[in-house]
């Protein structure tokens, strides 16, 4: 007999339509999932992985307080360690102390293994983190404040960077503002707080920057409004980018034709020309001059603008003098004795001109 289940006889071509019928009573006749398998998944609870960058240490607490409440923050855990719990009566209670256990297993992680045994058996996380707070932070002790206002009013930049400076008197203020919160209640008198604290800290920001920012500090002074240290350091710091940005710039006073390296170019000032180089050991075998070659002379190649007049006319005499035919040996004359030369010469024909009147005079007087 046959099963009343059959569909498909024998000696009989398949039709579409009995394929369809077969797939149908497949999927009427699957078994249901087994109890173990229903909805459970509502209450599973999985552990995420969960790391910070440092770990507790006798010496670290206010860094690594910080880290970990950012990441708990990230992780929607946060009021494990600031809130209460709920009830025991409560219908959460049950899952809200799973998510507890997974928090108090995070902390455990994050402190050095020679301090863990002292927290283990902290039953919530509240309590374990109040636990580590009390034996490691300082609270609002008044030495510490006192001792960190010292160094944030005596700290200076020195040979550090900018950068490394401020990072230095932030860590001071953050560790400050732990230990010693706003304490006003109304908002206007908090925000008035947080103004006089903002100036305070921006003149021990500019009190301890090196000397060489003496402009921009007067320049922020006398701002007003003030800027925060804040903006301060942001002023500064582009100024040090704006200078290194200038001592690339190439010079605009060398001489980029390439003939005979002439050094002096025309509208060079003469403060730049003597301050730069050192050449008190050239000498000149044209005018026999000091501190330039012959391809630098001036009678040369020309006077620059700064170049007095006078100085031009004499130079130019001189140089006329020192270029005239010479027998034997070639001497270098110095400008300076050339000068002296052409003087002495006037000199004489002054003398000759007196002695030729003189002897007129005297034929004169013979005659008569």
């Amino acid at each position: 007999m046959e099963s009343k289940d059959t569909i498909i006889m024998p000696d009989q071509p398949v039709t579409m339509g009995q394929l369809l019928q077969l797939f149908s009573q497949l999927n009427t006749n699957k078994p249901p999932p087994p109890p173990s398998e229903t909805s459970t998944s509502t209450t599973t609870i999985s552990i995420p992985t969960f790391s910070i960058s440092e770990k507790l240490t006798h010496q670290n607490y206010t860094m690594w307080s910080r880290l970990m409440q950012l990441a708990l923050s990230g992780r929607d855990r946060l009021n494990h360690i600031i809130a209460d719990p709920p009830p025991q009566t409560d219908q959460e209670y049950s899952q809200w102390t799973r998510r507890d256990s997974v928090v108090i297993s995070w902390i455990i992680e994050s402190i050095h293994p020679d301090l863990v045994n002292q927290f283990i058996d902290f039953p919530i996380a509240k309590t374990l983190w109040k636990g580590i707070e009390t034996v490691y932070s300082s609270g609002g002790d008044g030495l510490q404040i006192f001792d960190l206002t010292v160094k944030a009013n005596k700290i200076e930049q020195r040979t550090d960077t900018l950068e490394k400076y401020y990072s230095n008197l932030i860590t001071l203020w953050k560790e400050i503002d732990r230990r010693q919160p706003n304490p006003m209640k109304d908002p206007e008198d908090k925000v008035i707080y947080n103004q006089l604290t903002q100036k305070n800290r921006l003149y021990q920001f500019l009190a301890g920057v090196n000397e060489t920012f003496d402009k921009e500090r007067r320049d922020l002074l006398l701002q007003d409004p003030l800027p925060t240290a804040e903006e301060a350091y942001a002023f500064i710091r582009r100024e040090i980018m704006r200078r290194g940005i200038m001592k690339k710039e190439p010079s605009s006073e060398v001489d980029s034709s390439g003939s005979g390296g002439v050094f002096a170019v025309r509208g060079r000032s003469k403060k730049s020309y003597r301050k730069n180089d050192d050449r008190s050991h050239l000498q000149c075998t044209h005018c026999g001059g000091m501190r330039h070659t012959k391809s630098e002379c001036f009678k040369l190649v020309g006077y620059p603008d700064w170049w007095p007049d006078t100085r031009k006319k004499g130079a130019k005499m001189a140089g006329q003098l020192s270029d005239q035919p010479r027998s034997g040996r070639a001497a270098v004359v110095s400008s300076t004795k050339s000068d002296e030369n052409m003087a002495a010469m006037v000199k004489y024909s002054k003398e000759d001109e007196g002695n030729r009147e003189k002897q007129k005079s005297e034929k004169m007087g013979r005659r008569k």
